[in-house]
């Protein structure tokens, strides 16, 4: 007797010894009565061993009547394979007929999460920008609008994060929903959508009632530091009309959006910013300077008119952390522009030094930018010989011309600006000391202030005066034919001692006294 005539209940024994469901289905195709016969042990055979297995399938191909059977035998519609149940997989791949079905069905779990990233349908549905599997899936009265995932977003951070404007006006209008909650670090739907310059959908999010405004992101940064950064004036000008706006926020390096905006001299977004009556011009940033401080040093000079154009919510004169004025950080920097608008200013304190006494005149000199503005009639040149505050350089009582011999810049008019001595004692550089031996003799002063010449400070200049070239060397030996007293004489055992091959040079063993004059 072959297979096929067996009766039926002794087929239904020999499948229950077949091991593989491709096995039975083969069985099943041999013809239609066998077919009708087995096919329901195919089904309970899917649901016992292999997981439903055949109930995702059909989820993903849109087999609608192999879903109800399915259930009819009482599949488990919640299972899950590869991580994902029926209805993760009718959302994933755009089955609505099958996602309103299943929504239907008696104990579905609408809010299921998926394993690995912890999605739930309406997540995957929303990745897939799939608006009517959305549209579903909101429908149902279960649905947890604000469930995140794994990385803490919602379905509408999915929307925002990938600029899916249609999904998000969708999960907007849906009762329930909540635009402030935020992800693992706390952003919000607003924050990214303003992260993307997204001016539409950062619009739609405004109009949403009590939004928190100021949500400060993982770096500190808050959706005003987003516009300001990416120079959206549109986004910028959304949000600055908004009264609830905290305008001053700082992010992890201190800078507020005023700051970003000097920083990236965009004029008109300092303008805008301005225009709010509670932004703070005063405070000093992590980077140790106040806004007007950056854009001195910057030499923004529009940026630095337009803040003297607000003078009374400002300190002209405000000091970073260490002293330093606008007016010292433009002059040390060389931005002139800067410098002469500052000086128009009756506020401004001219020598307001900073904590070790550097007048701004000092920072300029000792950088090398002498073309300072005139400042009541006086350059720069002349107010380091008549003004104190200005000669003055740290605590000592150097000058601030002196500086400049070790500076990159080095000029004639240094010698005569020097009061109580002169460059050349003053320099430990071999730039500038070089600099100044080539000089004719008619350039140089011969004593200082304390009445040394130069041959008693070559001990303690050695260092630089072994650097110095041949042809200095030779200006050195004519230059040391100086007047020496008797107490000046005992230096000179001391320099023949040295072995510095330019001290000797300076000795002229022919000559037991030094002339008295210079030749």
């Amino acid at each position: 007797m072959l297979l096929l005539d067996l009766p039926g209940e002794l087929l239904l024994c020999v499948m229950d010894h077949l091991e593989r469901a491709k096995d039975i289905h083969s069985l099943c195709l041999t013809n239609s009565h066998v077919y009708r016969q087995l096919l329901p042990a195919l089904y309970r055979f899917n649901i016992r061993f292999q997981n439903s297995s055949a109930l995702h399938w059909a989820a993903r191909y849109g087999k609608l009547e192999l879903i109800q059977t399915m259930c009819v035998y009482r599949a488990r519609v919640n299972v899950y394979l590869h991580g994902y149940t029926p209805l993760h997989f009718a959302a994933m791949f755009g089955q609505a007929p099958v996602v309103r079905w299943l929504l239907s069905y008696d104990g579905i779990d609408v809010n299921c999460r998926g394993e690995g990233l912890g999605l739930t349908p309406l997540g995957v549905a929303v990745r897939k920008k799939d608006v009517e599997v959305v549209q579903v899936l909101l429908s149902d009265a279960h649905i947890k609008l604000n469930g995140r995932n794994d990385d803490g977003f919602t379905a509408l951070h999915e929307a925002t994060t990938r600029g899916y404007l249609s999904v998000a006006k969708l999960l907007l209008a849906a009762p329930g929903v909540d635009a402030n909650v935020g992800d693992t670090c706390g952003q919000t739907a607003l924050w990214w959508a303003t992260k993307r310059s997204d001016e539409i959908l950062t619009k739609r999010l405004l109009c949403e009632d009590d939004l928190d405004l100021n949500v400060v992101g993982r770096d500190g940064s808050t959706s005003l530091h987003h516009a300001v950064q990416y120079r959206n004036r549109t986004i910028a000008r959304l949000l600055l009309c908004e009264e609830r706006l905290d305008i001053n926020v700082p992010d992890m390096t201190g800078w507020t959006p005023l700051v970003w905006a000097v920083h990236q001299a965009d004029i008109d977004m300092v303008r805008l910013l301005l225009a709010r009556d509670d932004l703070q011009l005063d405070p000093i940033f992590a980077g140790n300077a106040s806004a007007l401080g950056l854009a001195a040093e910057r030499g923004h000079t529009k940026i630095v008119n337009l803040f003297l154009e607000h003078r009374d919510r400002l300190d002209i004169n405000l000091p970073t952390q260490v002293g330093e004025t606008p007016l010292c950080r433009a002059a040390a920097a060389g931005h002139h522009d800067v410098v002469d608008l500052l000086l128009q200013d009756p506020q401004l304190d001219v020598n307001r030094a900073d904590l070790i006494g550097r007048s701004p005149l000092c920072w300029a000199v000792y950088a090398g930018h002498l073309n300072v503005p005139e400042h009541n009639h006086l350059d720069a040149i002349l107010r380091a010989c008549v003004e104190p505050a200005c000669r003055t350089l740290s605590r000592s009582t150097g000058t601030a011309l002196p500086l400049s011999v070790n500076s990159p810049r080095t000029d004639r008019s240094h010698n005569i600006c020097c009061t109580g001595s002169n460059p050349t004692h003053q320099s430990t550089e071999p730039r500038g000391g070089k600099w100044l031996i080539d000089k004719p003799s008619s350039e140089r002063q011969v004593t200082g202030h304390v009445g040394r010449s130069l041959m008693l400070l070559i001990m303690s200049e050695q260092p630089w005066l072994g650097r110095i070239g041949t042809r200095s060397k030779s200006s050195l030996r004519a230059f040391c034919t100086i007047t020496f007293s008797a107490s000046q004489h005992s230096c000179l055992p001391s320099l023949m001692q040295t072995s510095c091959d330019c001290v000797r040079c300076c000795m002229i063993p022919e000559a037991p006294v030094f002339p008295s004059k210079v030749d």
